[in-house]
């Protein structure tokens, strides 16, 4: 009983750590969001101004970031409680990663981080709730970004295993610093977040988010440390005509 309060206690802790963080971060991002506005307002910036296109692209970007971490709020207690239905319908994936890709370019740009793509031609449809998977990347693609450092790439690949033909996997990977091999699957826990986590690393509820999300389509996801640093998160979703 001594053991299972102090995990309790441990938990709560790590809940009301992250609730804290998370609740800086939001406000941060309100903040800039409202400062440009003041801004323009008060006539100190004009569409006229030299500075403001970078401006108001730092504002899309902030509005951007809050966005995906409200809806990964959101989301994830609707998994939790069973009232996300998926909406499965067959579905292109390069049409997905498109559209989810324009959702964080304006952030990668900011953060002087490229995007690079490795999709083959004939990959076959999924069958998936597009919306949902389009958030999942949107969180994946924004967790590699800001792991990455200026001046690096975040690759995303796609190919179907040959084990698996029923499947295709999907793998983003950043240029940040590595993980323990013992802290990988933390990365996915709701509330890992203790002193020997990385901070660059720290997104909330995305990832947990993804996991559940990519789960519930019947596929997996887990993460890799790269031998030379940075961490792979891979994923795999059924195909038309061929998941459960």
């Amino acid at each position: 009983m001594t053991g299972n309060n102090a995990r309790l206690a441990e938990l709560e802790r790590a809940r009301q750590e992250l609730t804290s963080l998370m609740g800086h971060d939001m406000l941060n991002l309100i903040h800039g969001i409202v400062g440009f506005f003041d801004l323009v307002d008060q006539g100190t910036l004009t569409p006229q101004s030299s500075e403001f296109a970078e401006f108001m692209s730092m504002a899309s970007q902030y509005s951007r970031e809050l966005m995906l971490m409200v809806n990964a709020i959101l989301d994830i207690y609707r998994l939790e409680d069973g009232r996300l239905a998926l909406n499965r319908r067959p579905t292109d994936f390069g049409e997905l990663l498109t559209y989810s890709s324009e959702q964080v370019r304006s952030i990668a740009a900011q953060n002087d981080v490229r995007l690079e793509f490795d999709l083959p031609a004939d990959l076959p449809l999924l069958d998936v709730d597009g919306d949902l998977i389009v958030r999942v990347l949107s969180n994946l693609l924004l967790s590699a970004i800001k792991a990455s450092p200026a001046g690096e790439q975040v690759r995303t690949a796609v190919m179907i295993v040959p084990a698996t033909p029923s499947m295709i996997q999907v793998s983003i990977s950043d240029a940040g610093k590595s993980v323990a091999d013992g802290e990988l699957a933390a990365l996915f826990e709701r509330f890992p977040w203790t002193d020997r986590c990385n901070f660059k690393r720290r997104l909330g509820l995305g990832l947990p988010f993804c996991k559940q999300a990519v789960e519930l389509h019947g596929g997996r996801m887990w993460a890799e440390s790269g031998a030379e640093g940075g961490v792979t998160y891979r994923f795999t979703l059924p195909v038309v005509g061929e998941s459960g």
